[in-house]
């Protein structure tokens, strides 16, 4: 019998399970590890994680990156904002 979250369609005649992507086995019951047979299924910066049925990419923050969803990491264009309105920023080593 073919697991019905994770199933596509299931054959009233052959008992056949069409399987949702990330889900594999003749009933649709084995989870996927997209990390361990895709390869590089996340960019660079980032890191994969299996979930049940699919997988995300944690994204390097210590880089200033940060999920724009969870397949893909965007660049942090600016961590901090200032909110002061007078005086003198320096930034050691950078014009």
């Amino acid at each position: 019998k073919c697991v019905e979250n994770n199933t596509v369609s299931c054959s009233p005649w052959t008992g056949h399970c069409d399987c949702l992507p990330g889900w594999t086995s003749d009933t649709c019951s084995q989870d996927i590890d997209e990390c361990s047979t895709q390869s590089m299924p996340c960019r660079e910066y980032s890191s994969c994680r299996n979930t049940i049925g699919d997988y995300d990419c944690d994204c390097n923050k210590t880089l200033g990156y940060q999920n724009a969803d969870h397949k893909t990491c965007k660049l942090i264009d600016c961590i901090y904002t200032l909110t002061n309105s007078s005086g003198t920023l320096s930034s050691p080593g950078y014009p």
